[in-house]
C-alpha cells in the first residue's frame, strides 16, 4: 500500500516491523502510528512509538527511523544537468 501526502510526498517504510518483549497479557493487537502531521523529510523513530510501559523494544538502535516522508517530485526545483 502506498501512502501519499498532500505535501507531495510518500511514506517510505524503512523498518516495516518491530520486535518487542512483554508479558503475554500486554501483547497489543496493533500499534497505531499517526503520520498525518508529517511533512517532507520528517521521520518517526523507534523511540517515538508509544506502547504499554511493560513492552521492551528489542533493538540496539532506538534512534533508527522506522519511516520517512520522501518527495515524489522535484517541485519547483529545476533538474541538474550532468
Amino acid at each position: 500500500m502506498l501512502f501519499r501526502f498532500s505535501c507531495g510526498g510518500i511514506l517510505n517504510k524503512i523498518r516495516p516491523s518491530l520486535k518487542f518483549l512483554c508479558p503475554s497479557e500486554h501483547i497489543p493487537s496493533k500499534i497505531v502510528v499517526d503520520v498525518s502531521n508529517l511533512d517532507i523529510e520528517d521521520r518517526i523513530f523507534m523511540r517515538d512509538i508509544e506502547v504499554h510501559p511493560s513492552l521492551k523494544l528489542l533493538s540496539k538502535n532506538e534512534s533508527m527511523p522506522i519511516c520517512k516522508i520522501v518527495p515524489t517530485s522535484l517541485g519547483n526545483k529545476e533538474p541538474i544537468e550532468a
